[in-house]
């Protein structure tokens, strides 16, 4: 991937005050966990699979939440299905958020997560990354040098791995929110762009040179 400005990511996973403000104009509440999907809510990012499989599991766990932050042309369809199955109370979808507050959406949640398959750079996986979120993402070989599995989230491929990989997150937020958090951040770090242009820089120089 090119390389990101994760200062300001970073900046807002440590604001606490803000992460608490955005937190209650989304609609959560302090026990909440909290699933993101921040992107672009079209059927190729396979959306509904998620809710698949995340429907099942709100039934037992009422603190778990899925927010799903941006816009698309699947969601009126997608707002019309968790309202048909009555899942309003876990499902919420802030719709389109400018670029100066989305560091404070994933500062807000708990777990990032994604079915899409379609990814060129993952640059929305890596500034969840940065903000300390572990990552609960379809398998997807584009993927391969953001997410380490086990290390700083987990791959699924079906309904199994989803749940498996659902439960180890939460039994390690659980126990060691901290050590998790900078697993994530620290992973992402090589994505920043003054790591980049280093990088870059040092081709050039070795073009030169040889």
């Amino acid at each position: 991937p090119t390389g990101l400005a994760l200062n300001r990511v970073y900046s807002a996973a440590a604001d606490k005050d803000k992460k608490a403000e955005i937190s209650s104009i989304v609609g959560l509440q302090p026990d909440d966990v909290v699933l993101l999907y921040l992107g672009r809510v079209s059927n190729e990012k396979q959306i509904d699979e998620l809710f698949d499989y995340l429907f099942k599991i709100f039934s037992r766990m009422a603190e778990l939440k899925m927010v799903v932050t941006g816009e698309g042309a699947a969601l009126a369809r997608l707002k019309k299905r968790v309202k048909n199955e009555k899942q309003t109370r876990h499902v919420i979808f802030t719709g389109p958020v400018s670029v100066d507050v989305v560091p404070y959406y994933y500062a807000m949640a708990d777990i990032f997560t994604s079915a899409s398959q379609s990814e060129t750079q993952g640059l929305t996986y890596i500034e969840a990354l940065a903000s300390g979120l572990p990552i609960l993402v379809r398998e997807d070989p584009s993927l391969h040098g953001v997410v380490s599995n086990g290390y700083n989230g987990h791959y699924f491929v079906d309904e199994k791995s989803f749940c498996q990989g659902l439960d180890l997150l939460l039994e390690q937020l659980n126990n060691d929110k901290g050590e998790l958090f900078r697993k994530a951040a620290s992973s992402a770090a090589k994505y920043d762009v003054s790591f980049f242009a280093d990088k870059v820089l040092e081709v050039y120089r070795l073009a030169v040179q040889s």
